[in-house]
């Protein structure tokens, strides 16, 4: 009779949402290995406080004043949020993408901390204070930590994607990708995840910035890469690619593993870095610059 005498209707009364909806929340996944620079989503590892809140605005009316389609109470939402990113540690955050937005991770409405996956790195503070019981720091793994964070007229999180600077980031000369030979050195013989291989095993010469060496090759051909190991495989395959996008093979010779380019003549590199900072300098001063040199590389006879 309500609304044939023209009053409101609670008939489609909108109600509030019981529970956060988000994309992306696996248990036992692969932690993302980040080398150089990639961009990935976030995996959900914990979330609390969420609060549906009942909005000083109202739907429309239909027709002859009754509660027509989207009328009634409205609501906004909240929820605080712990994000994992991949394995640490990693050199940093740089910009992450969220629904329509850009931003850099510092600037991300309702951060609370960002965790570079050191081992033994600290617990987010909010979440000691409001949640001591599942308290955890997530040690080794990259992560950011928002408190109250503002979902708008939705209960849905949004799609966090963010750019990883990661593990031997700027090895390459452009300041992002990470040399060939110092990501297999690290994926080999790193301690916590690497492939368990024994540093003894590994030729110190690959490494070397020598003329012959491998990591000298890559410099001067200007090879350089930013793999996201984010799935099982076998540790060989991952330095299979490698080798192969890098024109090389691998040798096992003498007791050590060995990485042998096949290039077959000299290279010399044509790049080279430079930076600058202080303030910016009137017309006519003159501004001094250091260049590090890349050195060239020379075939094996």
């Amino acid at each position: 009779m309500g609304g044939i005498l023209g009053g409101r209707t609670n008939a489609k009364q909108q109600k509030a949402v019981g529970s956060l909806q988000f994309q992306t929340s696996q248990h036992g996944g692969v932690i993302p290995l980040v080398y150089g620079t990639a961009r990935l989503s976030g995996n959900l590892l914990d979330y609390d406080d969420f609060r549906a809140t009942a909005s000083s605005k109202t739907g429309g009316k239909g027709k002859g004043g009754g509660g027509g389609k989207g009328g009634g109470q409205q609501y906004t939402y909240s929820a605080s949020f712990i994000m994992g990113l991949c394995q640490g540690p990693i050199a940093g955050i740089g910009t992450v993408w969220w629904d329509k937005n850009i931003s850099t991770l510092a600037g991300l409405p309702g951060l609370s901390s960002i965790n570079l996956g050191d081992d033994g790195q600290a617990t987010d503070l909010f979440w000691v204070t409001n949640h001591p019981a599942k308290a955890l720091s997530y040690s080794g793994t990259a992560n950011f930590t928002c408190a109250n964070y503002q979902l708008g007229n939705t209960a849905t999180l949004p799609n966090f994607s963010v750019e990883i600077q990661g593990i031997e980031a700027g090895s390459g000369v452009n300041g992002f990708d990470a040399n060939p030979a110092a990501v297999v050195a690290d994926f080999l013989t790193n301690p916590r995840y690497g492939a368990g291989f024994p540093s003894a095993n590994l030729d110190p010469d690959m490494t070397a910035l020598e003329a012959t060496s491998y990591l000298s090759y890559c410099f001067a051909a200007g090879l350089f890469v930013s793999p996201m190991l984010d799935t099982q495989q076998p540790a060989q395959q991952c330095l299979a690619d490698i080798a192969n996008l890098t024109n090389s093979a691998i040798v096992w010779s003498g007791g050590l593993l060995r990485i042998i380019p096949y290039g077959d003549q000299p290279l010399t590199a044509s790049s080279s870095s430079c930076s600058s900072a202080g303030p910016r300098r009137a017309p006519g001063e003159t501004l001094s610059a250091l260049f590090s040199a890349i050195p060239a590389w020379q075939a094996r006879r």
